[in-house]
């Protein structure tokens, strides 16, 4: 267990986080933020290798892997990035470096301009370039529920989904 990434869950003001964690290893704390299609289990499997090598956080982001849905809070990169440096805060975090994937590039170029002093570095994979036109269209088109309904039915919509994302860009337009 002590080369391994631990689940904690971080009460924060807004709800409650989940992320994997490890404390040992040297130097700033890794923060990994997973793509849209992730979560913080999957960003895990890809930076294994570093546990014990140096600190390490990967989170939910909000309404996404365990983390709490806010209902309430705009589905945006900014608020996303706020909801970030929110559960740095609470864990007394000062200075992170960050490596994030598709939307969790943006979350954490989003963070880096709201918390300058926040994040020492930053390494983006895949970072979507998103204009107001492509924003709109994610707005009307790529908030799709998958909550549990009692035929399971939820379970074949994430489904496509999660294979739409792999062949068509933007997923929601088959057209592509």
């Amino acid at each position: 267990a002590a080369n391994r990434l631990q689940h904690v869950c971080i009460e924060t003001p807004a709800g409650m986080v989940h992320a994997l964690e490890h404390r040992g290893g040297r130097g700033l704390p890794l923060l990994g933020l997973h793509a849209a299609a992730g979560s913080a289990r999957a960003l895990g499997a890809r930076v294994s290798s570093l546990v014990g090598t140096r600190p390490l956080l990967l989170v939910d982001l909000p309404n996404f892997g365990d983390s709490a849905a806010r209902p309430d809070a705009p589905h945006t990169i900014e608020s996303y990035a706020a909801a970030v440096a929110e559960t740095l805060d609470v864990l007394g975090i000062r200075s992170v470096e960050i490596i994030g994937e598709e939307l969790g590039a943006a979350v954490g170029a989003e963070l880096a301009l709201q918390r300058p002093e926040l994040v020492r570095h930053l390494w983006s994979c895949d970072l979507p370039q998103v204009d107001e036109a492509r924003r709109d269209l994610w707005r009307r088109h790529g908030d799709v529920s998958i909550a549990p309904r009692w035929d399971g039915s939820h379970l074949v919509t994430a489904w496509a989904i999660a294979r739409d994302m792999q062949l068509f860009e933007p997923w929601y337009d088959r057209r592509g």
